[in-house]
């Protein structure tokens, strides 16, 4: 946060399995290309 300067929320990083299940449901319906084409591609 620019005003407060205090993180908007935890990071997740490369070691963090919050995610896991998110990204195994994702994997499962094939959506792993869409996702890495927002996030890599979508973002220029």
């Amino acid at each position: 946060n620019k005003n407060t300067e205090n993180p908007l929320h935890e990071a997740i990083v490369c070691q963090c399995t919050r995610s896991e299940k998110i990204c195994s449901t994702l994997r499962d319906q094939s959506l792993e290309k869409v996702v890495h084409e927002k996030r890599f591609i979508g973002n220029q």
